[in-house]
């Protein structure tokens, strides 16, 4: 059995790995996704879970976009409901 050894306290804890780029290309990147999302979209607002629901039984296209509160996103994720967040990336 290993012997119960403590941390020193300048000991950094180690993370795993994380994927990172350089911010300015990210944001560019980030920013096509936005524009893309409200141009080829539809903006179904607060609406969003209840859409997003139709669009997974097949009751309408899944080209939707919109808002909809942690609660909701949680759901959506447990029922198997695939989506994915767009940031909304201001100008600098």
């Amino acid at each position: 059995m290993a012997p119960n050894l403590k941390r020193k306290s300048n000991q950094v804890k180690t993370k795993s790995k994380e994927n990172l780029m350089m911010s300015g290309r990210a944001r560019q990147i980030l920013k096509t996704i936005e524009q893309t999302v409200k141009k080829e979209y539809t903006d179904v607002g607060k609406k969003f879970a209840e859409e997003a629901r139709k669009a997974s039984r097949g009751e309408r296209d899944e080209k939707i976009y919109g808002t909809a509160t942690k609660k909701e996103v949680k759901q959506l994720q447990k029922d198997g409901i695939d989506i994915f967040p767009v940031p909304e990336i201001k100008d600098n």
